[in-house]
């Protein structure tokens, strides 16, 4: 069997009140960058230390990309369809540049949570017809065995629902195919 001693490696986030809760939450973390795009390189700045860390590998990652555009709050709709537009919006260069840690730093699992919404046809392109088959395909594309399910927090100890979606990945080694 394979055994992991699996610690919090780091958090990133834009928000400094969040930073707070994060550094309060996990005491034992060796980062927490001010944002997810500090992950692309090999140091970012770390606000513990107030200096300049080396970005330590992940086996496990999970992440957050923005929802505005696809949040039941977003009223007008706008950038309604931007994951599949590749329009630039928050949401879309939020996730672009998720993708781009995936496919950058390789960690084995990895586990995104989003709105539900994702799961909605927007009928934008004849291929993909849904931002969620969108998120599969492109975690497919970077190598990984890839699914979702949608969950309510409320079955979990939250006193809110919050029915949310998640998905998870698992990278295939050389010669893995999955049918």
């Amino acid at each position: 069997g394979v055994c992991f001693n699996l610690i919090h490696g780091f958090a990133a986030e834009k928000d400094p009140p969040k930073r707070q809760f994060l550094r309060f939450q996990y005491p034992d973390s060796r980062a927490l960058l001010g944002d997810n795009a500090d992950l692309l390189s090999l140091r970012a700045f770390c606000h513990l230390v107030n200096d300049h860390v080396i970005i330590p590998a992940a086996i496990f990652f999970t992440v957050v990309f923005v929802c505005t555009s696809r949040s039941p709050n977003n009223i007008r709709k706008e950038f309604n369809g931007c994951l599949q537009q590749g329009v630039a919006c928050a949401t879309y260069e939020s996730y672009a540049t998720v993708v781009a840690i995936i496919r950058t730093m390789l960690p084995i699992v990895v586990i995104l949570e989003n709105v539900k919404e994702l799961l909605e046809d927007t009928f934008l392109r004849s291929d993909i017809h849904s931002d969620a088959q969108l998120v599969l395909e492109d975690l497919r594309e970077a190598g990984y065995w890839a699914t979702y399910w949608v969950d309510d927090a409320i079955h979990y100890g939250s006193i809110t629902v919050r029915v949310r979606i998640w998905f998870l990945a698992v990278r295939l080694q050389e010669g893995m195919e999955v049918h």
